[in-house]
């Protein structure tokens, strides 16, 4: 501490974290668990690598019982009537304003994108609300500038969660209205993405008629990323992860 502040110095809270980490660490070793990784930068670390293959090995059954069950992933807070038509409300007033400004051609669909779709809860409450709400506001503005067909693009990495998606009676039924489309996209890797009804490429080397608009509702805290903290004296520190687990062999 500095001489009668009470307040650590930046010097004395870096040395204070770092006994922080390094009682930490000893606690866990005592506990049994393996080191994993030991302070590596956080976008290259193995819980990303870990996470993935939770989605991809689990499936749907990941979401099962997700609000009860602490095994699973929850969705209530992010998949509801609420939040749908709160996202649905938001997009018609985007396609107005991109309408408005004369960038949209209302004979081509307007493409919203949703990443990470997984059980496909969201993407139905949003696309049933985006119906019901654009019908509505056809009605009120009559012929003169109705909302152009808006297709909810239901993506996610792992190819079984896009197959169960496409396999939903409740989205079938708006897949075959034109509302609703499917395509595998990993939003860390791929550049373009195929829509499985339509067979539409969205890309930057194909672009659509329209402007795309992208969902990230729940997989924001899923893609890399890496974390700086400004210490004290200003600096920029640069976050690292230790992991540890029951097994450290490498994740392949």
């Amino acid at each position: 501490d500095g001489p009668g502040t009470g307040e650590r110095t930046p010097g004395t809270s870096r040395l204070w974290d770092r006994l922080t980490y390094l009682a930490s660490k000893k606690a866990h070793l005592d506990d049994g668990y393996e080191i994993m990784e030991d302070s590596v930068v956080l976008s290259n670390s193995v819980i990303w690598d870990l996470q993935r293959r939770f989605y991809a090995a689990l499936g749907q059954n990941a979401w099962e019982g997700g609000n009860d069950c602490r095994d699973a992933v929850p969705f209530l807070i992010t998949c509801n009537e609420t939040i749908a038509r709160a996202y649905a409300s938001s997009v018609l007033q985007l396609a107005h304003d991109f309408a408005q400004s004369g960038v949209l051609d209302s004979a081509q669909p307007l493409y919203v994108v949703e990443l990470g779709a997984g059980h496909g809860k969201f993407s139905l409450l949003f696309a049933t609300a985006l119906r019901e709400m654009a019908s509505a506001v056809a009605a009120e503005r009559e012929a003169s500038s109705p909302p152009p067909r808006i297709c909810l693009v239901a993506t996610d990495f792992a190819e079984v969660n896009v197959n169960a998606m496409q396999g939903n009676p409740a989205l079938a039924a708006l897949a075959r209205d034109g509302l609703v489309d499917f395509a595998v996209l990993d939003a860390e890797a791929h550049e373009s993405a195929t829509l499985r009804e339509s067979g539409v490429v969205l890309s930057e080397a194909s672009p659509s008629e329209n402007p795309v608009i992208v969902i990230a509702n729940y997989v924001m805290d899923s893609l890399r990323a890496d974390v700086f903290q400004v210490g004290r004296d200003g600096a920029l520190l640069e976050g690292r992860v230790t992991t540890f687990g029951v097994d450290a062999s490498p994740i392949a």
